[in-house]
Parts: structure tokens; sequence; C-alpha cells
């Protein structure tokens, strides 16, 4: 899994054999059993009577999601864990497609257990991602809505700066005549549409102070 050792060793060939109990924990569950000591050498119970031997420490994951702090773990061999876990999650590093690699997999499986199933084969992108669906979700919905109220403003500027314009119709005319040019015509109306932005993020601006929806005191007297 490429999770790095902070403490002590990863298991050895007899460990992993079963032959002898080891265990590593990860550095939240070591804070939280042992604070500052080493834990290196400790031993633990885990669904057995038997006391299994802390042999390392390894750097926290975020298992349930990338959101979810980090909480205590146990790491054990396969053949040493007897523990009721009706389920288990197999992890494949390889440079081949999970498409290409899921029937290799499931030969190997079956191998080993002709009644176990696979099912929910994931890449690890998409544990990921699902981890923070819901968050994307939201933030999808806010960039959306975004975009719509900056159209609406945007529609509003342009409808009231055009009925504006309808209004000055004769003004702009008696200007035309005059001699003005068609760009100070535009001028003209462009420091009307600013002065009418400036004014509208005035009024914005101050209804959205701190002070502005603090409630009120209500004194009471007796």
């Amino acid at each position: 899994m490429g999770i790095p050792l902070t403490r002590g060793r990863f298991f050895l060939p007899a460990e992993i054999a079963d032959s002898q109990k080891a265990a590593l924990i990860n550095e939240t569950m070591a804070r939280r059993l042992w604070g500052e000591r080493d834990p290196v050498g400790a031993h633990v119970s885990f669904f057995s009577p038997e006391w299994i031997t802390v042999v390392g420490v390894v750097r926290d994951v975020r298992q349930t999601g990338v959101t979810v702090p980090p909480s205590s773990e146990i790491f054990l061999p396969a053949r040493t864990y007897t523990g009721p876990f009706p389920a288990w999650s197999l992890v494949v590093r390889s440079a081949v497609g999970a498409e290409s690699l899921l029937p290799s997999i499931r030969r190997v499986v079956q191998r080993a257990d002709s009644e176990a199933a696979i099912d929910r084969v994931k890449t690890m992108d998409d544990v990921v991602i699902d981890s923070v669906s819901n968050q994307l979700i939201v933030t999808t919905l806010l960039v959306s809505f975004g975009i719509l109220a900056l159209i609406l403003a945007a529609l509003g500027i342009y409808c009231v700066i055009a009925y504006s314009v309808v209004i000055r119709a004769p003004e702009l005319a008696i200007r035309a005549a005059l001699g003005s040019t068609p760009g100070a015509l535009a001028r003209v109306v462009g420091r009307q549409g600013l002065l009418l932005i400036a004014l509208g993020l005035a009024i914005g601006s101050w209804c959205d102070l701190p002070g502005r929806h603090r409630p009120r005191e209500h004194r009471v007297w007796r």
C-alpha cells in the first residue's frame, strides 16, 4: 500500500507465516494508548485471548474518506487474523488496467477459496472520487447557482441601461444633432451604467456588513 513506517519494522517472513504473533499499529493508536512512549515491543489483544507483540508503527491513512480523520488501526497478517470478518478488501497494484486484470484476480481468488465472491471492483481513483462525491455535488451546485446569479445580474444591468437609453432617446438625438460622435454618446450612457453599478455595489456591501445582521438586544424591566 506504500504506507511509510515511522517506528520499528515491518513483518518478518516467520510472522507472515503465522509462526509468530506480531502486529503493526498506526500513529493514532500509538498516541491514544501509549502517549509519548514508544509502543514497539508492547503487547495488545485483538479478537483473541492471545497477546500480540507490536513490532512497528506506520503513518496514519484515511480509510473511510479523505475528509474523515484517521482512527486507531491495527495491521495483522491475514493468516494471523481469526476474528469474525465476513468481507475482505483485496488491493492489487499493477500497471495493467483494472478491466484486463480482473479475470486474473478472479482465477487466483477462486484457487484460494472456491466459495469466495468478488464484487465492487474499483480503482483507487474511483474510491477517492466516491469519498468526496457529496462535496463535489455541493460544489457543482454552488458554481451553477453562482453562474446563474451572474447571468441574471448581467441581464438586469443590461435591461436597466437599455431602459435608460430609451428614456434618454430624445436627449441623445439632440446631442447627435449638435455634433456628438457615437463614441461620446456611448460614454454618456456608460457613465450612467457604471454609476448604477457602483450604487448597487455600495448598497449591497452595506447590507452585508457583519453588524447589520446582529440580533437586537431585548431588555426586560422588572
